[in-house]
């Protein structure tokens, strides 16, 4: 691949192969645990909140250290392929984990989190493999990174903090799945508001910064079916940003401090805008309604299988190419519809928040996908709906039928011609049917036929031809 110009990405990836029918503890609860769970269930025993647990005890730190240090535990797994691709000579970035979330938030005390003493301990090791040469980052998950709420927010940690400050990490991580939309089928719901239309690009991007885990929350499922959105607030100190899991530049740019009792009591270890954003995963299911759930999709096989809130169920791959060109445009300043509001700059180190200005080839490389160069992703050709092409121009779509749905000021791209809309077709037949000899399929006209006339809005060609018969030059019936 190196030999092909392209950058080298490991990315070692936790499956939980948990057949159905197990008899395993549940840290969850209960005898026999769901099959082929996220990695993000993995935890102590009992699991935090439950009757039991472990959690603000040395025995939650003794279960997290069994986990990664165990013969073949979690350590050996990573090391063991940072050794492979050291022998193979060498990849330019290495993911030493992800969305972990279950384990770094288990408590060995208040404010100590173990398993990021862990990951701090893997990211040393996997330097001394690796050399300088090679990216190392952990990639959290969108509710990973940030910050830890507890007691209604009387105390607030930044439990992955020491990871992202340690010197042996390069990046901040984030596979980036927040809820993006909150579409309802049907004329009154609160986002048509804000657009026309869930496909609307300009839409989905501002979204990307506002809405759902931004400005408001539903805390339950009651109050999101009746959009009943309770705003993000922080009166104590007017650092709203502290709870909003969806505002990465305020994230960014700002030191973080932890509270206790409401109290501030310490700035962390994270420097502001010291190191760049990588969106190390990004994604919309190709569903109904996708982006009102991006983190879900449906598999039979898994007990975390699921439809976005509000998913007909039917599938939908023209949603997905636009919120890939909202996230990708949102972040990428070369796209249309960049701001640099959306992804401000770094004097640290010269580069854009949520991008590495080069990387050894020179080239200009974007966070995610496993810092694979993001703004080529829009020229991959693949096929979406019915004849749909992304080629050497912007994600856009050909529909199978009928007129695409689009942003009202999008226009087409240049050199972008879409198919005809089946309205063009009628007229382009209605033209060759007026052409045609009369007797050419000509039938007889009786009161069924008199709806069709009336909805096409004119008169079949041997109406027209006998009326003619009848009519003089200025287009009076003489008869």
């Amino acid at each position: 691949m190196k030999a092909r110009g392209l950058e080298v990405v490991i990315y070692p990836f936790v499956m939980m192969d948990v057949a159905a029918g197990n008899d395993l503890p549940n840290p969850y609860g209960g005898t026999g645990q769901p099959p082929y769970p996220w990695r993000g269930r993995i935890t102590c025993h009992p699991a935090p909140g439950h009757s039991g647990s472990p959690d603000m005890t040395s025995v939650a730190g003794d279960q997290v250290a069994q986990w990664f240090d165990r013969t073949w535990g979690f350590r050996r797994l990573v090391l063991h392929y940072a050794n492979l691709a050291e022998e193979a000579g060498g990849v330019d970035s290495f993911i030493l984990g992800s969305e972990l979330v279950g384990l770094t938030r288990v408590r060995s005390a208040s404010g100590v989190y173990p398993a990021v003493g862990e990951l701090i301990q893997l990211a040393g090791d996997m330097r001394a493999i690796l050399g300088s040469g090679t990216a190392i980052v952990y990639a959290a998950d969108w509710t990973e990174y940030g910050a830890h709420v507890l007691d209604s927010g009387d105390e607030v940690r930044f439990p992955l903090d020491p990871l992202f400050a340690s010197d042996d990490i390069d990046a901040v991580g984030i596979d980036y799945y927040p809820p993006i939309s909150d579409w309802r089928d049907g004329p009154d719901h609160a986002d048509l508001t804000d657009a026309r239309s869930i496909y609307d690009v300009d839409y989905l991007r501002k979204r990307l910064g506002s809405g759902e885990a931004f400005d408001w929350y539903y805390a339950n499922a009651s109050e999101r079916a009746s959009q009943t959105r309770r705003p993000i607030t922080d009166g104590a100190h007017d650092k709203p940003w502290v709870f909003r899991a969806n505002d990465l530049v305020s994230w960014w740019s700002n030191p973080h401090v932890e509270r206790w009792n409401g109290a501030e009591i310490r700035t962390t270890e994270w420097q502001p805008k010291s190191k760049p954003i990588w969106l190390t995963e990004i994604g919309v299911p190709a569903v109904d309604k996708g982006p009102n759930g991006p983190n879900v999709f449906p598999d039979p096989k898994s007990s975390g299988s699921a439809y976005p809130p509000f998913s007909r169920g039917v599938r939908d791959d023209l949603i997905q190419a636009r919120c890939l060109e909202a996230i990708l445009s949102r972040f990428d300043p070369a796209l249309r519809g960049f701001s640099s509001a959306y992804n401000p700059t770094s004097s640290e180190y010269g580069g854009f928040g949520v991008w590495r200005a080069h990387g050894r080839s020179g080239q200009r490389l974007c966070p995610g996908l496993g810092r694979a160069a993001l703004s080529r992703l829009s020229r991959f050709r693949q096929c979406v709906v019915g004849r749909g092409e992304l080629g050497d121009r912007p994600l856009d779509h050909r529909p199978h039928r009928g007129r695409c749905p689009r942003s009202p000021d999008r226009g087409d791209p240049q050199g972008f011609r879409p198919r005809r809309s089946g309205r063009a077709s009628r007229r382009r037949f209605r033209g060759r049917l007026r052409d045609r000899p009369a007797h050419v399929g000509a039938r007889r006209t009786g009161a069924a036929d008199a709806p069709l006339r009336r909805r096409r809005g004119g008169e079949r060609r041997q109406d027209r031809v006998a009326r003619a018969r009848r009519t003089g030059r200025d287009g009076v019936d003489e008869g």
